[in-house]
């Protein structure tokens, strides 16, 4: 049975600088790495919102787990009582701490096998690691990325959404000429899976499929991409068997 350490500290700036992990008893076990969404911004959204997904996950596969928390960005009106400092940041404080993160995992543990997987933004949040990886920063590359109802393409996004969107977006990045470009991961020679659901309220097909496309152009050799239907709303997906039994399949196949 996996043994669990919450609120590490990976980060002195900000109490949400902290990850949970979920050790693994046997040696030489890989890791899953999962990153929550919640627009950038929304305190209520942190690293236990991966704990049914990872919980499910961790009795089928035999291997070590942690679930980020990041720097968030300011959330007008929010409902939040905690008593954590304001949230400030803004791009790319939250990757920054992703990267830094995994920095610390991988100095601690050695990330030499790991799957990373993202929820929302979380996922933009992975795949930002992965090009900052490709772009030369001292980690591995994971086996695996998965996106789980993922943003890909902030302007995009805003495109099709409107001023609904805008305003969380331009919270985390500033103004449309700071907003970065669609991602696209060139040059990444592992496998990525974007999982949707038609009941997702809050993100269409839309991103998943222009995400596909531009993968199709831009993967490594030997890279592949696959595309499954999950099922839920948009943070119902999480907590639901499908899903993780979706994901078990690609997992163990690395």
């Amino acid at each position: 049975m996996a043994t669990v350490e919450k609120d590490i500290r990976y980060g002195k700036a900000h109490p949400l600088q902290s990850l949970d992990v979920h050790r693994s008893p046997r040696d030489g076990a890989g890791w899953i790495i999962f990153i929550h969404g919640g627009a950038w911004r929304d305190p209520k959204i942190t690293s236990d919102v991966g704990e049914p997904l990872l919980s499910r996950l961790l009795l089928d596969l035999s291997c070590n787990a942690a679930s980020l928390n990041y720097r968030l960005s300011p959330y007008p009106n929010s409902e939040s009582t905690s008593a954590l400092p304001p949230n400030t940041a803004r791009h790319p404080d939250h990757i920054n701490d992703v990267l830094s993160a995994l920095e610390y995992l991988h100095k601690k543990y050695t990330l030499s096998n790991y799957v990373i997987i993202g929820h929302s933004a979380g996922a933009t949040l992975a795949c930002q690691a992965v090009e900052a990886i490709l772009a030369g920063r001292n980690l591995p590359l994971p086996k695996v990325i998965m996106g789980l109802e993922g943003i890909y393409d902030i302007g995009g996004l805003v495109k099709e959404y409107g001023d609904d969107y805008r305003g969380f977006v331009e919270g985390a990045f500033g103004q449309e000429e700071e907003w970065p470009p669609a991602l696209d991961v060139k040059g990444y020679k592992g496998l990525v899976v974007l999982a949707q659901s038609d009941q997702d309220e809050l993100l269409s097909w839309r991103q998943t499929e222009d995400m596909k496309e531009r993968l199709q152009e831009t993967l490594g050799t030997g890279g592949a991409v696959r595309v499954v239907k999950a099922k839920g709303k948009h943070d119902e997906m999480l907590k639901t068997q499908h899903l993780a039994d979706l994901m078990v399949r690609y997992i163990r196949g690395v």
